[in-house]
């Protein structure tokens, strides 16, 4: 069973009953400096129009001394409709 809890909720009728509510795991504040922004196409993350979503990223060590894997992390709907990934620069411009 994954990890969740028990919630309560209430019917259109008003009665009470309780259903399983999967919980997300926060992730670490360290990938919150890492934010990307998904969009459909290249065209759009230019324009910075039309995002599909949001998500965040992360790297790993390569077993390869000096190389390092970058990955871009996103929820299975945003990454559906993903074309372009557009990150926002500390100096204000985007890659």
């Amino acid at each position: 069973m994954t990890s969740g809890r028990w919630v309560t909720r209430l019917s259109s009728g008003g009665h009470p009953f309780q259903c399983w509510e999967r919980v997300v795991p926060r992730i670490p504040d360290q990938f919150l400096e890492c934010v990307i922004y998904v969009y459909p196409s290249m065209a759009h993350a230019l324009k910075g129009e039309k995002a599909g979503g949001t998500g965040f990223l992360v790297s790993m060590e390569s077993a390869l001394p000096g190389y390092q894997f970058f990955y871009a992390v996103t929820n299975s709907h945003v990454a559906v409709n993903a074309g372009a990934v557009r990150l926002n620069l500390r100096n204000g411009g985007a890659s």
